[in-house]
């Protein structure tokens, strides 16, 4: 009995390393980066702004924003020409790890300036590939 148990717990943990390697979905994705006040370069660009940010805080919400741009491009085209896609999600994906420099240099003025930059972008991708 105590060998199924066992053997169930590592069954059970192992499922959960499976799903943490899930891939985010686009809209989760844009929530999670996205989100007025509450997304990922809400919380970065507020941080940057202040007289004394907490850089450690801005570099782990950074780390995360790279990580959602990265997957963004895994993804397939919601609609609109593949090619596009791939060229805007890398386009998108780089201009977060211009973010994610600024934020390691501790500027704060280039990291608002950098996520400034990644905002004027959206509509470009969404014109041409959102649902």
């Amino acid at each position: 009995m105590k060998k199924w148990i066992a053997a169930l717990g590592v069954l059970f943990a192992m499922g959960l390393v499976w799903a943490d390697d899930k891939l985010p979905g686009i809209d989760e994705i844009m929530e999670k980066a996205h989100a007025s006040k509450t997304g990922l370069r809400a919380k970065i660009d507020m941080e940057a702004k202040k007289p004394n940010p907490d850089w450690v805080g801005v570099q782990k919400n950074v780390k995360e924003f790279v990580s959602l741009a990265d997957a963004l491009a895994k993804h397939d085209a919601p609609k609109g020409d593949k090619n596009s896609w791939k060229k805007l999600s890398k386009e998108y994906s780089d201009q977060v790890k211009d973010l994610q420099k600024s934020a390691d240099k501790k500027d704060g003025k280039a990291v608002v300036a950098a996520n400034q930059k990644l905002g004027t972008n959206c509509m470009g991708c969404h014109d041409a590939h959102r649902d």
